[in-house]
């Protein structure tokens, strides 16, 4: 799994991911997740190709550690179908937000 942070204007950090997300790598996606002056995260699932169940549950408590309000806090899909099907059957993609691309997410956080 490659990690990459990009932090965007308004005070956006985008954190992109890149292969497989798994427990191997849990430890430098939650740092690339730090949030100090950001209050808002966006987390680019777009080039996962899987994800285990171990991964789901990082990235909710990701989400949840963050004591940032749930709308500051955002996925974006474009995702795989196998990756798609995991969020649907642990139940993710009920209690987060979702979009369809990072721009999307971007846009609609910055208030655009």
């Amino acid at each position: 799994m490659l990690v990459n942070r990009d932090v965007q204007e308004g005070g956006i950090i985008l954190v992109n991911i890149i292969g497989r997300l798994e427990l191997t790598g849990r430890d430098e996606l939650i740092k690339a997740c730090e949030t100090t002056n950001a209050q808002k995260l966006i987390i680019d699932l777009s080039f996962v190709s899987y994800i285990s169940s171990e991964g789901v549950q990082i990235l909710t408590n990701i989400a949840i550690d963050k004591g940032i309000p749930k709308p500051n806090v955002v996925f974006v899909s474009s995702l795989e179908e196998r990756v798609e099907e995991k969020l649907e059957m642990m139940g993710i993609n009920q209690c987060l937000t979702f979009f369809p691309d990072a721009e999307t997410a971007i846009a609609t956080l910055r208030g655009s």
